[in-house]
């Protein structure tokens, strides 16, 4: 999924911009700056080196929709998956400044402005309910969360003052040659 926020810079109306956001079709497509709204050389077209270049996603947002229909997009299947004895993760990345804090938990004025963070633990207990009623379902939820901090991409325990056991270790990212990459130490409520 993509969510397209900020006003595109724009010098002149007349300009072509050098991407294009198709919602209904969930694609965005680039153009090279360079020979935006330009013909392009002959040779450049030849070899593809100014074709535009097209990105598809699973959804595409923009500021005109609203924080209930990106947590409705985000949330509906990992929710499902998690209430079906999975594990969920949603993941929000972005440079900053672009909304990912206001994308993930919101304000609270309204129902239809919280974050996607309120979002998933009401829907997930709501889900829970429902379950237990229908079927007598016991359930366990834990739940953690941890944040790259730029410029180091430092990993950081969100929870870690709200554990109930908590870790003395430092180290949150284990790496293991051949299983990969796995988080640890990570505080879980």
């Amino acid at each position: 999924m993509l969510r397209v926020t900020g006003s595109r810079p724009v010098t002149d109306p007349g300009s072509p911009s050098f991407f294009n956001i198709d919602s209904r079709k969930k694609q965005v497509t680039l153009y090279d700056p360079a020979v935006c709204g330009a013909p392009a050389a002959p040779e450049d077209r030849r070899v593809g080196i100014a074709a535009p270049k097209m990105f598809a996603f699973d959804a595409i947002f923009t500021e005109e929709d609203s924080q209930a229909e990106v947590c409705a997009t985000a949330l509906t299947e990992v929710i499902h998956a998690v209430i079906n004895g999975t594990d969920g993760c949603l993941f929000c990345f972005g440079h900053a400044k672009l909304g990912k804090t206001a994308t993930m938990l919101g304000t609270p004025e309204s129902a239809s402005t919280l974050g996607v963070i309120p979002c998933a633990i009401s829907w997930l207990f709501r889900g829970i309910h429902e379950q237990k009623q229908k079927t007598g379902a016991r359930f366990s939820v834990r739940v953690s969360a941890v944040e790259v901090c730029q410029p180091t991409q430092q990993l950081k325990d969100l929870l870690a003052g709200h554990a109930n056991g908590k870790h003395s270790q430092k180290k949150i990212l284990k790496i293991d040659n051949r299983l990969g990459f796995s988080l640890c130490y990570i505080s879980q409520t």
